[in-house]
Parts: C-alpha cells; structure tokens; sequence
C-alpha cells in the first residue's frame, strides 16, 4: 500500500482504471493512479513503477517549463499566477511593502506576478536548479536568487510561496 506524501498515512486509490498522464516538457504518455490519504484527506498520485518511469530524466539540463498556467472567468482566459496573487493579497491584508520568497520558482512566473502587484516589495527566488536562473532574473525584478536547498537560507521573510511545488515532491 502507498504511503501519503504528506503525513505518511495510508492511501486510499479513488479508481480502478490508470489515467493517461505525461510530463512538462515530455512526450512520452505513462499512466498513473490518483489515491486519496486517509488520515490527512491529500489527494496524490500514487508514487509507483509506472510513475518513477515517467518522471525518469525530468529534471534534466533539459528540462525547463515556459508555459504559463491559466484558468478560465467569466468565458476569459486569465493568468492562474494573477488571479492566485490577487487573492492572496485580498485575503491576507498584504501591506505596501515586505520582503518575499517564492521556494522552486522555476521559470519564475509566480514572482513576476507577484512583483507586478506589489511594487513595494522585495521579490526573491529559491530553486535546487540553475536551469531557469538568467530567465527568472532577467526582468530585474528580483533582489536575489538563492540556488540552495531552503535550509540554507538564513535572511527573513514577511511572506514565502511554495506554489507549485509539493508535486515534484516525492
């Protein structure tokens, strides 16, 4: 039985039948399983064979996401990355200035958004990987770039993203 990516609970498989599935970038189809933990209610895909086989090589020198998420309001294609921003600064109050981290910005479109609607505050970048590295700071938004696992990042934050990371997390 799979154990839960969260709190290592049991998980649950919600279908009988695989879904087709692929990878940013990829161009092979493998099929994964979706289960839903039944201690924490997280739902997950099942980190199996056929799951492992597709991510093999993600994260190669290769690998790099542009595409920009979207969602759909009012029949209108909108940035997901906008709409998420503006919510987050609706709901938490967010004050004129602070300082930001985004943790795995990847292509960093989550921190330009986030800079976009808050001119006041200090972006930063987190990411394991170089790959995005010169696209992310190209705008010259960001005040620093840290290439290191979290841990070793000591300087404080008023607010910190992990958005879209928990799953490349296995």
């Amino acid at each position: 039985m799979s154990k839960c990516i969260i709190c290592k609970g049991n998980i649950k498989i919600l279908q009988n039948k695989s879904l087709k599935c692929t990878v940013p970038m990829g161009t092979k189809i493998f099929f994964v399983s979706l289960g839903i933990c039944k201690e924490c209610g997280h739902v997950q895909k099942i980190i199996d064979s056929s799951w492992k086989k597709g991510i093999k090589n993600l994260y190669e020198k290769k690998y790099f996401f542009l595409g920009k998420h979207i969602n759909f309001k009012n029949n209108k294609v909108i940035s997901r990355d906008d709409f998420i921003v503006k919510k987050i600064k609706k709901k938490l109050q967010l004050e004129n200035s602070g300082n930001f981290l985004d943790i795995g910005c990847g292509a960093g479109n989550f921190l330009h958004s986030f800079a976009k609607f808050n001119k006041g505050w200090l972006v930063n970048a987190q990411d394991i990987s170089s790959i995005n590295k010169k696209l992310v700071l190209k705008k010259k938004l960001i005040k620093k770039f840290y290439q290191c696992d979290i841990t070793k990042i000591k300087e404080k934050f008023d607010l910190i993203s992990a958005n879209h990371v928990l799953e490349h997390v296995t």
